[in-house]
């Protein structure tokens, strides 16, 4: 038994399956994770090597070359990239394609660890690997207010942002590092018979975590350290810079100004012609970046009082909600919750505005497959409304929804992302999805205008067409597969575009060939019934519309076409040199 056999003679099975992949659909796609790119095998390993007060020539020979010598002979090594600034020097190693990102961090790391003779001032080398991360939306407040003021606010809604759930990585931007700041009074030096010199070093030694030894017991050992004083302006004051034989002590502050400051740093960033500081949120590993920049734009409305309106699901999550339970419906109501409460505790030194959202760009993707889609199914049904009845049109439509769905389910069951890459390998394929269920639709209703009975119509009008249809989609998805064998990130980004390809096009074949037989016999059954007794409303207009149908193709464009085939048959060399003409003109205009 073939499968539109199949399909035919099992309607309830057929509805079942069209019914669960529609759910599956619904359920699935809904929540598929949606980022910008796909996600790439990393191949790059980053080296930090930081050298403070080391010139660049410094750096170059003391830390980069030995990290380079050491490394250069690493397998599947393909290039090594050094950067040497005053203080740091950073490398990138960039390896062969497939290899495994984490033992290629072991043996860097290895190597690094290895070394014996780099300079004691040099700080500790940092080796990770390299994941490049695309920010999602970037938060900014701005007004003329103090600096320290505007740092601690941007810095509570950096802790605010970080405390919700799927929140990506959160960084601060446009302000200085903050800083003790000494300011030595040179009268008093004299007076305490003391230099600049004397005073930093005692302030580097109070700062200093010292080791003092280990105390045994019979239990255990007990390892016993110095704290240094606290990185506070108070707690530096107090630090003793000078003892004398009678108990005297000469504390820091009595020889220097003290306090809070930030570093000497040419650092400006303004928005709206003001001083601005801002958070940066880039989405990290399965993430959702389209719900990362939701969650940020509830909490600013939420903080500034702005408006904010809950979705459909939203609505319908707090209507099915148990009584007394006040949990937030989703992660941006609680965002924005969260907003509203820190508005009521503390204010804001500026204006909150989001000032660059890059989610966007897959909203608008997903905005316009859902246009393209709504579109061409409008576009289907009402072609083949004119062409061949409305009953054939509205399912080869309804299978273009169904084949979606079904997509989109794959899509999640494969672990396929909406990015913007299979998003436009949906809006390419929606084109192609129709075409099956045209084909086999069309067959079966020519074979039904002949004479045939529905039900033997439906099964041997798909089984007619059945092997083509399969081996136009088999073309289709062998001619996008090559783009999944390039290597590289290149390969990396495009191999979900030929399985977003072969997902649709599979769906599409099972809706054609199973699905669709099944409800052409039903259509083809009622439009039978139609004839025989009182016709309707509908059957009647349609029967109007079959009428002048017939007229336009049989006495117009038929004959019209025949005409026309007949002389280029006739006069085949002159029809083949208007052809390579017409080709010669459009090359040339293309060259031109």
């Amino acid at each position: 038994m073939s499968l539109p056999s199949f399909g035919v003679k099992r309607p309830v099975v057929a509805n079942l399956v069209m019914f669960a992949v529609v759910g599956a659909g619904l359920v699935f796609g809904i929540g598929l994770r949606k980022e910008f790119f796909p996600e790439i095998r990393p191949n790059l390993v980053s080296i930090s090597a930081p050298y403070p007060g080391a010139t660049p020539d410094e750096v170059e020979s003391a830390l980069a070359s030995k990290i380079e010598d050491a490394l250069v002979n690493l397998r599947d090594v393909k290039e090594i990239n050094a950067t040497v600034s005053s203080g740091a020097a950073s490398l990138l190693i960039e390896f062969e394609p497939g290899i495994e990102i984490d033992a290629a961090v072991a043996d860097v790391k290895r190597e690094v660890d290895a070394l014996q003779d780099l300079p004691d001032e040099a700080e500790r080398i940092v080796v990770d690997k390299f994941e490049p991360n695309i920010p999602a939306i970037v938060i900014a407040l701005y007004g003329q207010a103090d600096e320290r003021a505007m740092k601690e606010a941007i810095r509570t809604i950096q802790d605010d942002l970080r405390t919700l759930p799927g929140m990506g990585l959160v960084t601060l931007g446009g302000v200085r590092t903050d800083e003790i700041l000494v300011e030595v009074r040179p009268e008093a030096l004299l007076k305490h018979s003391l230099s600049i010199t004397d005073v930093a070093r005692e302030v580097r030694l109070a700062m200093t975590e010292l080791p003092g030894g280990t105390v045994k017991s019979d239990t255990r050992n007990l390892a016993i350290r110095a704290p240094g004083v606290e990185e506070r302006a108070d707690a530096v004051r107090e630090i003793v810079v000078k003892s004398g034989a009678g108990g005297q002590r000469v504390r820091l502050s009595d020889v220097a100004e003290v306090r809070d400051d930030f570093t000497d740093t040419d650092l400006r960033t303004r928005l709206n012609g003001e001083p601005a500081v801002s958070l940066t949120v880039f989405k990290v590993g399965e993430q959702d970046a389209v719900e990362i920049a939701e969650m940020v734009k509830a909490y600013v409305a939420g903080r500034t009082g702005g408006e904010f309106r809950l979705k459909v699901g939203e609505r319908l999550a707090m209507f099915a909600r148990r009584p007394g339970d006040a949990s937030p419906p989703s992660h941006r109501v609680r965002a924005y919750e969260l907003g509203v409460q820190r508005a009521a505790t503390s204010q804001l030194p500026g204006t909150l505005v989001t000032t660059t959202d890059l989610a966007r760009f897959i909203v608008g993707r997903l905005d316009l497959l859902t246009r393209n889609a709504l579109m061409g199914m409008a576009l289907v049904f009402g072609v083949l409304m004119l062409l061949l009845s409305w009953r054939v049109s509205f399912w080869v439509a309804a299978g273009l929804v169904i084949s979606l769905l079904g997509t989109l389910a794959m899509m999640r069951f494969a672990g396929i992302t909406l990015n913007l890459l299979t998003m436009f390998g949906l809006i390419i394929v929606i084109g192609i999805l129709v075409d099956d269920a045209i084909v086999v639709a069309e067959n079966i209703k020519s074979r039904h205008e002949r004479g045939e009975a529905a039900e033997n119509a439906c099964i041997r009008g798909a089984n007619e067409v059945a092997w083509p249809v399969v081996a136009t989609v088999l073309t289709t998805i062998f001619a996008f597969l090559p783009l999944g064998l390039i290597e590289g990130q290149v390969g990396d980004f495009l191999a979900a575009l030929p399985m977003v390809v072969a997902c649709a096009l599979s769906v599409s074949l099972l809706e054609s060939l199973f699905i669709l037989p099944s409800h052409m016999k039903h259509s083809l059954e009622a439009e039978d019934r139609a004839q025989l007794g009182h016709p309707s409303l509908i059957a009647r207009a349609e029967g109007f519309v079959h009428r002048y149908r017939e007229a336009l193709f049989d006495r117009l464009l038929i004959p019209a076409y025949m005409r026309v085939l007949r002389f280029a048959i006739r006069w085949r060399y002159g029809a083949m040199g208007v052809i390579l003409a017409v080709v010669m003109v459009s090359v040339g205009m293309v060259a031109g």
